[in-house]
């Protein structure tokens, strides 16, 4: 069957690699940024455990017959540039008419079994699907400043997790990075920070690793600090030169750091200063529609 899912525009060649990985039978029909198009031998039930992409849907048309059965009742959404927009009453109602004679279903606008979406990208594309995955409401279910799960298992796969891996994301806030780690191979885990705000984060001080020996750590994923908040004195300057310091410390040669960062410039302008890292590779990505990127550097 054929698919086509969403993602964090920006890392579209993470995606494409993971999705060649986790899929039986996959064949990329088109890449463009922040969706892939797809056909796989994988049933539904395993498309939906990727927990990397955004959203997931069946390609459909909307006329024909659907091929397999989600459900008895649906309902119709209109998404255009990412955003959810209304559409002419009249029109609904013929869609919505046609798709229920068709295959034999009931609208239920409320509380449906499944949705079929009607997505137009910038670029003027036009997508059909069956809506196959569904998470909750990320406004009333992550704490505020908490990274969204795609992102967090995004930063893992970039990190190129093996089952030798010792994990430290000294900058946990509530745990994102650490939870999606779990899902892939390590030796070991730590998630750390200045205030912890549960047991599962151990107390740290991302500026003074002193728990740490030298090169005894073989991964870092984190995202610290932005420092763009009103009202916050944050030297960043001061900030990243102490932070990437005791990260080149306490990470072993050859280990990866995998950071997040919302000032980029400074950033890179601290991080040509340090010669005993080496930028790997640089994903431009908007978080919260913030323009930020996630930096891939390794340890020489």
């Amino acid at each position: 069957m054929t698919y086509f899912s969403t993602f964090i525009p920006g890392l579209g060649e993470i995606v494409r690699d993971h999705l060649v990985k986790k899929l039986e039978g996959f064949k990329l029909e088109l890449l463009l940024d922040g969706l892939v198009v797809y056909s796989s031998t994988s049933n539904i039930e395993k498309i939906k455990l990727l927990k990397f992409l955004n959203n997931s849907f069946l390609l459909v048309n909307p006329e024909e017959k659907l091929k397999i059965s989600l459900g008895k009742s649906f309902r119709v959404v209109f998404s255009r540039e990412n955003e959810l927009v209304a559409v002419n009453k009249e029109r609904l109602a013929r869609i919505e008419s046609k798709i229920a004679k068709l295959n034999n279903l009931i609208i239920d606008r409320a509380d449906p079994d499944f949705e079929f979406w009607f997505l137009e990208r910038r670029e003027g594309q036009r997508f059909t699907g069956v809506r196959i995955t569904k998470h909750p409401d990320y406004k009333t279910v992550l704490a505020k400043g908490q990274l969204r799960p795609e992102l967090a298992h995004l930063l893992c796969l970039i990190s190129e997790p093996n089952k030798e891996d010792i994990v430290l994301d000294p900058f946990a806030g509530s745990g994102a990075i650490g939870t999606a780690r779990e899902n892939y191979p390590y030796k070991k885990i730590i998630s750390g920070d200045i205030k912890p705000v549960n047991q599962n984060i151990r107390k740290l001080d991302a500026l003074d690793l002193k728990y740490f020996k030298n090169n005894s750590v073989s991964k870092i994923i984190t995202d610290p600090p932005w420092g763009i908040s009103v009202g916050t004195d944050l030297d960043l300057n001061n900030f990243y030169s102490k932070m990437l310091q005791e990260f080149s410390r306490v990470l072993r040669p050859d280990g990866l750091l995998i950071i997040l960062i919302g000032q980029k410039e400074l950033f890179e302008e601290v991080l040509k200063r340090l010669r005993s890292f080496t930028l790997v590779k640089r994903y431009n990505i908007l978080v919260s529609g913030k323009k930020a990127a996630i930096y891939k550097i390794t340890k020489k």
